[in-house]
């Protein structure tokens, strides 16, 4: 791990967040599970990321943070927290992954402003999720700069050239000893 906050947060996650159940001796493939939900209000799990976010990501240009509901959008409060100055103050947006036609709510909430945005969630599987965020982001003419989440699947099954957008994780399946995602049916 190439900083503190990363590896107190990998200890976190392997201790409270990933969870393996070996069934292979009864026959079953292995099960494992990422359960963010519960930890996102957690303060203490929002610190080790957002910590170890900003020791890993210095932008040239101002950025705004877009969470994709629900795990991005504390992740995305607190990273803008941590990084937040009354010189240089950081904007969030919040995504819903489907739009309330009923009351007539927008996708994107929050006051968008002219910067740069960076689309955060807590894992990257499919994209899909990341890849609907970024198509309604520009539909309002905003500029996607990249999209971070924490655990990247890093799937052979998706072609990472359709987001368009570089994606950086904090970890990868292999960091918690899976080297490679399967789809089972």
């Amino acid at each position: 791990m190439p900083n503190a906050s990363r590896g107190r947060l990998f200890d976190y996650v392997k201790e409270h967040v990933f969870e393996f159940n070996d069934r292979s001796a009864s026959g079953l493939r292995p099960l494992w599970n990422f359960e963010f939900r519960p930890h996102l209000l957690d303060t203490r799990f929002l610190h080790y990321v957002s910590r170890a976010f900003w020791e890993e990501h210095h932008f040239d240009i101002p950025v705004q943070f877009c969470g994709l509901e629900f795990s991005g959008i504390p992740l995305s409060l607190e990273i803008a927290r941590a990084k937040d100055n009354d010189a240089n103050p950081s904007n969030v947006l919040a995504f819903r992954k489907s739009k309330k036609s009923a009351t007539n709510l927008n996708a994107v909430e929050g006051f968008r402003n002219s910067t740069p945005v960076v689309i955060v969630d807590d894992i990257l599987s499919s994209g899909k999720s990341v890849l609907k965020a970024k198509s309604e982001l520009e539909s309002m003419f905003a500029e996607v700069h990249s999209a971070f989440v924490i655990v990247d699947f890093e799937r052979d099954d998706i072609d990472r050239s359709c987001l368009g957008i570089e994606v950086t994780s904090l970890f990868k399946l292999s960091d918690f000893g899976i080297e490679k995602f399967e789809i089972y049916e």
